[in-house]
């Protein structure tokens, strides 16, 4: 089988109901452009962060194949109005176009993404596959192209092409988690929505503060870049990925504009060092923040996992009577079941009985029995099972059937002890009952005077009793 390909449909068998989607990643892809390029244009260093290059990945995830032809449109307006020569342009748009196709083969080349951050490993892939590798061609075309056309200087040629990479790489981690986050905005309720609104407001309101200087002579005592790193934990912790993916591109694109305006955080630096900066210091905040909100999402979707599974063990051992309870032997700790408090008739509020305590719930024959057959293990490590009968403090009586195995760690030693406690008091009184009867029936027959004889149906003896086998000088009988 030939590697996988990126699912798509053929641009002469879209339905014309695909053309105004298809304009909407070419639309916005020129609006980023003819900005980032005026922008540069006027205050000199190339692009650090280049957003096209993230919507143009999230275009192909979602869409397919078929939004490349929308980004080099896009990407072709974008130089042109930003006053590039044709043949500049042209050259450019074609890397720009190859390089989301680049990454979204890689990324399905390693296994099934499907436009998600639903795991750490998705999005790590998205980090280091489609964000650090793809923006190698569209950086190379690029800069080859501003070098063969003499828009830079051959000495510059490596600077150039590295930061064009790192711009199309910051755009990237910032821009298309954002686009595949919010493409299925989540439900949010009322209260959600109030702390929500809270939460990333404050985060905001403080990049403003931190790389446009409001409120300068307020704060600037106390504006340090690390504080938007503690708020984008905050937002990962009290929101969602929309929430964090939101706050890591609002606050990206006003440390972008700081930065070129002078402000904030980064005013004090220029050049070079300023770009190195401010790249850093965003593609930071984005993997920490990224990183942590989907480690949140995919710890919370194992707790449920677990709770509906520690659910269904509950209702399973409350339909059997079967209880368990764990015994770390070198930590003395113990832990029980919900149905093992309920068959002791101990409080659930309380702690699991510690062994011996747990004798106080046996009557003394049973205690004897199991404490015996509780101390072979721990010496020999044997298991065991034995009937035992329970008596709860609420009054009554049960009985339970014990079976416990132990388990060893790498010296030899018995590490834990696990037992399972199941009631049969149904069972138990059944048989107990059914031995009481057959005992008082042996008795009435055994000492009645009258003969008393029992045959199978072949005519053979199965019972004769004492009276009747004088009688026919024979030897009692019993089946």
């Amino acid at each position: 089988a030939g590697p996988p390909v990126v699912p798509s449909v053929p641009l002469s068998t879209c339905p014309n109901k695909a053309l105004p989607w298809l304009s909407v990643p070419a639309i916005l892809y020129a609006l980023l452009a003819k900005g980032v390029l005026v922008l540069y244009a006027l205050n000199g260093p190339p692009a650090i962060f280049w957003p096209g290059a993230g919507v143009a990945l999230a275009a192909v995830l979602v869409g397919g194949k078929k939004y490349a032809a929308a980004v080099f449109l896009g990407a072709l307006t974008g130089a042109l109005w930003a006053g590039e020569t044709p043949m500049v342009a042209i050259s450019t748009s074609i890397g720009n176009a190859l390089e989301p196709l680049l990454g979204a083969w890689l990324l399905a080349r390693t296994g099934d993404f499907g436009a998600s951050l639903s795991s750490t490993r998705n999005l790590f892939r998205l980090f280091f596959l489609a964000g650090l590798l793809s923006p190698a061609i569209g950086a190379l075309l690029g800069a080859a192209a501003l070098l063969h056309f003499g828009h830079v200087r051959p000495e510059s040629f490596g600077a150039d092409l590295g930061i064009w990479w790192l711009g199309d790489t910051l755009g990237i981690l910032v821009v298309t988690p954002f686009v595949l986050a919010w493409r299925h905005p989540p439900k949010i309720r009322a209260k959600q929505l109030a702390n929500g609104v809270v939460v990333i407001g404050t985060a905001l309101l403080a990049g403003q503060i931190l790389f446009l200087d409001w409120f300068h002579p307020l704060f600037w005592a106390v504006q340090h870049g690390y504080w938007m790193y503690l708020l984008i934990i905050w937002v990962a912790v009290q929101t969602d990925l929309t929430g964090v993916a939101l706050v890591v591109l609002a606050a990206t694109v006003q440390a972008f504009i700081g930065t070129n305006e002078g402000l904030g955080v980064f005013g004090y630096s220029h050049g070079i060092l300023l770009m190195m900066h401010f790249w850093s210091y965003s593609a930071g905040l984005a993997a920490t923040g990224l990183s942590l909100s989907v480690l949140l999402t995919e710890r919370g979707k194992t707790e449920s996992v677990l709770r509906q599974s520690e659910a269904e063990l509950t209702r399973a051992q409350h339909l059997a009577h079967l209880g368990n309870w764990h015994w770390d032997v070198h930590t003395g700790s113990h832990a029980w079941s919900r149905e093992t408090y309920r068959i002791f008739g101990r409080d659930p509020a309380l702690p699991p009985a510690r062994y011996p305590e747990v004798r106080q719930y046996f009557t003394p024959d049973s205690w004897r029995q199991l404490a015996r057959a509780v101390e072979k293990a721990l010496d020999s490590g044997d298991a065991f099972d034995c009937d035992a009968e329970v008596v709860p403090p609420d009054g009554g009586h049960r009985w339970v059937v014990a079976r416990g195995k132990t388990a060893r760690d790498s010296d030899g030693t018995v590490a834990t002890l696990s037992i399972t406690i199941q009631d049969i008091t149904t069972r138990k009184n059944a048989q107990l009952a059914l031995e009481k009867s057959e005992a008082q029936y042996r008795a009435v027959v055994e000492t009645t005077t009258d003969g008393f004889w029992m045959l199978d149906r072949d005519g053979r003896i199965l019972r004769l009793n004492r009276a009747l086998a004088d009688v026919l000088g024979m030897r009692p009988i019993e089946a």
